[in-house]
């Protein structure tokens, strides 16, 4: 569990300070918090990822909620080691601005939504960089559930404080999307914000999600 979660701590920070958003710290009580859930959907929910109730995210001496990650895949060995670069790719997806306004969501020139979940998504992505976040802890179980070849399912999840994806808010200042443009070329210029362009971008959400539509994701993770 130390290399997962140094591995965890280092991938975080890695992207985050290309975001200039901070380093995260290891807190210990959060990953414990992470963990029982995982355990609990392996035990009762066959491994499904799905987010854990917001009474869950709730720990003493931790001002507010915990904001959350999650993700499954079929593995070849137990350690999973592409979560955190799986999260941030979300990011060839998004185009500056705030959290709920559906233009943030862009088809960049690297953006894949075959990978996410449900139509395009970007809420990964931006919780791993949530500049205002400071401590993580992350889990991991090795299903029971398998994948085809007798491969480990694997759920992960990782909780944040404080934590991100706040409605109205954007993930980070304005400055540092500028800074990134050589990383992200569709940041830039940012998502509209007048009411005809939001309906417009509504309608490609819906169209995405038509696309790409939410299935049993442990069995779209055998499928791999």
């Amino acid at each position: 569990m130390d290399q997962f979660r140094d591995h965890m701590v280092h991938t975080h920070n890695a992207i985050r300070r290309r975001h200039s958003t901070g380093d995260l710290k290891w807190n210990p009580l959060i990953a414990a918090n992470v963990l029982h859930y995982l355990r609990h959907q392996d035990q009762y929910q066959q491994c499904r990822m799905q987010h854990s109730p917001q009474e869950d995210r709730k720990l003493p001496d931790i001002k507010g909620g915990l904001g959350e990650n999650l993700y499954t895949a079929c593995s070849i060995g137990e350690l999973p080691r592409e979560v955190v670069d799986a999260w941030s790719g979300e990011g060839n997806c998004f185009r500056y601005g705030k959290i709920g306004n559906p233009c943030t969501g862009v088809l960049g020139p690297k953006c894949s939504i075959e990978s996410h979940a449900e139509g395009l998504m970007t809420g990964h992505y931006t919780a791993t960089v949530w500049n205002d976040s400071k401590e993580l802890g992350c889990a991991y179980v090795v299903c029971k559930r398998e994948c085809q070849n007798n491969r480990p399912l694997l759920l992960v999840g990782c909780q944040y404080t404080p934590a991100g994806n706040i409605v109205g808010q954007a993930p980070f200042p304005k400055e540092t999307a500028v800074k990134l443009q050589s990383f992200y070329p569709q940041l830039l210029p940012g998502a509209p914000e007048d009411p005809e362009q939001i309906k417009k971008c509504e309608e490609f959400r819906k169209e995405m999600k038509m696309k790409n539509p939410r299935v049993d994701l442990v069995e779209k993770a055998k499928r791999q």
